[in-house]
């Protein structure tokens, strides 16, 4: 699993996540993970919500910010996540 070392907003974000457990079998995200590197001003999401919880809905109109966040949860998440224009 990835930890946020140079990220402080996705350090928050995990240490939230983590704290919920798992009670929330679906998450639906606005916006996804839009490098293939983590970045300070990228929260990476999109990765950390698909590391905790079965279903992860995440919604974006950039095609191309789809597919890396798509790539992202193959290589880095649980693998499960729907992505919807």
């Amino acid at each position: 699993m990835l930890t946020a070392v140079h990220n402080p907003k996705g350090q928050l974000l995990a240490a939230a996540v983590a704290s919920l457990g798992k009670t929330a079998p679906v998450v639906v995200e606005i916006g996804c993970a839009r490098s293939l590197q983590e970045e300070p001003t990228d929260g990476w999401s999109t990765v950390y919500l698909s590391q905790h919880y079965g279903a992860l809905w995440s919604v974006d109109i950039d095609q191309r910010a789809l597919a890396i966040a798509r790539l992202l949860v193959v290589q880095h998440g649980n693998g499960r996540v729907f992505h919807h224009m």
